[in-house]
């Protein structure tokens, strides 16, 4: 990986397994295989747990949810990933334009949240990271 110039890798997928009825046990498991396969190549590697949807939509998905809550809270425990649902929380409800998607400036948000708490963990971590500059 580092030929290719990537020391950090995000990992934010699940939900469409999920929609597709795979249980969390087998999503976790696969989100454990992309883990350790981008390890070995030299990448820090960070999940975000599985976002839900819009608020207050989550009741119309009851098993989809379920599964949800359950493969995030195996992975909050287990590998310290970045809570989805946190930063979904700190988004205005006009960001959504519907009860799965968000709109361009809802995923702009999105984006800045995340980046934030990537800053702070990767900060918090023993080994600093190269600093990339623009037009260095």
């Amino acid at each position: 990986f580092w030929e290719e110039g990537v020391d950090v890798l995000v990992i934010i997928l699940g939900a469409n397994d999920l929609n597709h009825e795979a249980p969390a046990l087998d999503v976790v498991q696969r989100l454990h295989r992309l883990w350790r396969l981008y390890e070995r190549r030299g990448a820090r590697v960070i999940l975000v747990t599985v976002g839900g949807g819009k608020p207050g939509s989550q009741t119309d998905w009851p098993e989809f949810e379920k599964q949800r809550l359950l493969t995030n809270k195996m992975l909050l425990r287990d590998e310290g990933a970045v809570d989805c649902d946190m930063l979904l929380r700190r988004v205005w409800s006009e960001s959504w334009e519907n009860d799965w998607h968000l709109t361009e400036e809802g995923y702009m948000a999105v984006g800045d949240l995340l980046a934030e708490a990537l800053a702070v963990r990767l900060r918090a971590s023993s080994t600093p990271l190269p600093i990339c500059g623009g037009d260095d």
